[in-house]
Formats: C-alpha cells, sequence, structure tokens
C-alpha cells in the first residue's frame, strides 16, 4: 500500500492525474480495494482534485469488473461468464449515472 502511494504520488508529479488513475487501474486489476484506497488517500491530501477521483474510482471499478469477467468466462464456461459480466455491467453502468447525475446537479 504505501509502495502504491509513493508510486502514484511520483506518477502525479510526472504525468499529472492521467499517471494516477493509470497507475491505480493496474493496480484494481489484481486488488480493487488498495488501488481505491490510493485514489482517496491522494484526493483526500488534496493531491488529486475530488471530481477526478471519482471518475478514476469508476474507472478502477470498471477495470476490476473486466478482470472478474473474464476470469468468470475462464473458470465457468459462456453462461456463467455472461451472467457475471451483466451483474457487473448493471453495477457499473448505475456507478456511472449516478456520477454523472451528481457531476450535472453541481455545474
Amino acid at each position: 500500500m504505501g509502495m502504491l502511494l509513493l508510486l502514484s504520488a511520483w506518477l502525479q508529479r510526472q504525468f499529472g492525474s492521467a499517471g494516477v488513475l493509470l497507475a491505480s487501474a493496474a493496480v484494481a486489476l489484481a486488488e480493487l480495494h488498495a488501488a481505491a484506497a490510493s485514489v482517496a488517500q491522494l484526493a483526500a491530501d488534496s493531491q488529486l482534485h475530488p471530481g477526478t477521483a471519482s471518475w478514476g474510482l469508476l474507472l478502477l471499478l470498471l477495470v476490476s469488473a473486466l478482470a472478474k469477467s473474464v476470469l468468470a468466462f475462464v473458470s465457468g464456461g459462456l453462461n456463467f461468464g455472461l451472467r457475471v459480466t451483466a451483474g457487473l455491467l448493471l453495477m457499473a453502468t448505475a456507478a456511472g449515472l449516478t456520477l454523472l447525475m451528481q457531476s450535472r446537479s453541481v455545474a
């Protein structure tokens, strides 16, 4: 976790918010919670804009859903993979729509 925070801080200095989100997305393939905690900590420390952090968390959710969907297809076959993927996509869509509605109400 500490290494992830250091890497994210370095990437932010080098590439801005995009670097942080890319590093977090890569981590989310294996461990969503650590990546989300990293983004949340950077936002809490005012190193990442809250709006960027919110969209970044959605990106992490999508990356994690993709990884889990692939695993579902590989381990459970077509029918299982389709059911798992449908549920994960519904979850991510609901989160995205909620975030979109919140961002429009603020603007």
